[in-house]
């Protein structure tokens, strides 16, 4: 008995050990409790079409568990007496499980906000033949979230017994240092702005900036995602995307193609003129390909008869299989004709001495 009433910081060691147990069973019991209650839920929602449910339940489900938790710590300091009364009674005990729920209760709303807007308003984005909305939904996703967040936190404060008002004049007093150190932040948000006034590129269109090029997933407040050719995500802050030279392929109505064949030395004027003929009739044979290419004898080069072949594809996105087209039949064509082909090569004389 003399243990059971042995005091420990101004509390008789069973109201301690008590509200250990407490606290432990109200833990496993909330577990055991929300575990079934979400079996049920679930096996509810899986019947239903809409996935509305399915967010709902996602977005509270770990901040319920995280809200029993704090509750079972709180209500058991009610055994814990305090010169005041009792520990949970205490302005800062009560400040601090204030604080804890309308954080929770934050998150749940914040996350709320920003899935249940993408999920109706995806498919409508989506439907649209602009791409300024596409690019305008993340923004306000992402901007909304803060807002929640910022009222948020300001009512988490006032419940913690932090005078707000004060709180904010003393942001205003470091407002300069804070300026100071948010201005790459800043220079980004007004660069993503000019984006959007400029629209020099939209979500999806393949760009070249800065060396890297890719596929424009993202235009974000702060930073630009690109999707590269290697299929890695290249983020890039939107002041130096908006300060960048920057080149739009997808913008190309056509694109340029320039070849560079090497025929040798011995070939005869004949055979030159008839090689022209031949690329010209190649081109006007290979469809997906503008009118009136260029082919022309363009130098005599340091092992080669240099011909020049300039053509324009009409198909951006087929660039590459007409290319591929065209260099075959140059190949199978030149070697039906008996055209040789140059490489690199060196003729060495040696003189010798009487």
């Amino acid at each position: 008995m003399e243990f059971w009433n042995t005091m420990v910081f101004e509390n008789e060691a069973w109201r301690w050990i008590a509200y250990l147990g407490i606290t432990v069973l109200s833990l496993m019991a909330s577990r055991v409790v929300f575990y079934f209650a979400r079996r049920v839920v679930h096996t509810f929602t899986k019947k239903t079409e809409t996935r509305v449910d399915d967010i709902v339940l996602d977005a509270v489900e770990r901040p319920t568990i995280l809200a029993l938790m704090a509750s079972s710590l709180y209500f058991g300091l009610f055994l814990i007496r305090h010169k005041e009364g009792f520990l949970a009674t205490t302005p800062l005990v009560l400040g601090l499980y204030g604080f804890v729920i309308t954080l929770l209760i934050t998150y749940v709303m914040a996350r709320l906000y920003g899935e249940l807007l993408e999920h109706y308003l995806r498919p409508i984005v989506a439907k649209t033949e602009t791409m300024l909305d596409d690019q305008l939904l993340p923004i306000g996703v992402k901007g909304g979230r803060l807002a929640i967040w910022s009222v948020g936190l300001m009512i988490a404060f006032s419940n913690a017994g932090i005078d707000v008002n004060s709180l904010i004049a003393g942001l205003g007093i470091g407002g300069l240092a804070f300026a100071m150190a948010a201005k790459d932040t800043v220079a980004n948000i007004f660069g993503g702005a000019s984006i959007f006034a400029d629209k020099p590129f939209q979500i999806g269109d393949t760009i070249m900036v800065a060396g890297s090029t890719g596929t424009v997933e993202e235009i974000g407040v702060r930073t630009t995602r690109i999707r590269t050719y290697d299929d890695t995500v290249f983020i890039m802050p939107n002041a130096k995307v908006a300060d960048s030279p920057l080149e739009n392929i997808s913008a190309r109505r056509k694109r340029k193609r320039v070849m560079s064949i090497g025929l040798t030395y011995d070939h005869s004027h004949a055979q030159i003129v008839r090689a022209k003929e031949l690329l010209g009739e190649i081109l006007a044979e290979t469809e997906g390909l503008e009118p009136e290419p260029a082919v022309r004898f363009d130098e005599f080069g340091d092992s080669a008869l240099l011909l020049t072949v300039i053509f324009w594809v009409s198909d951006p996105s087929d660039y590459f299989a007409r290319v591929d087209e065209v260099n075959l039949k140059v190949l199978k064509r030149f070697a039906d004709e008996g055209f040789d082909m140059a490489f690199p090569t060196q003729t060495v004389y040696v003189k010798r001495d009487a």
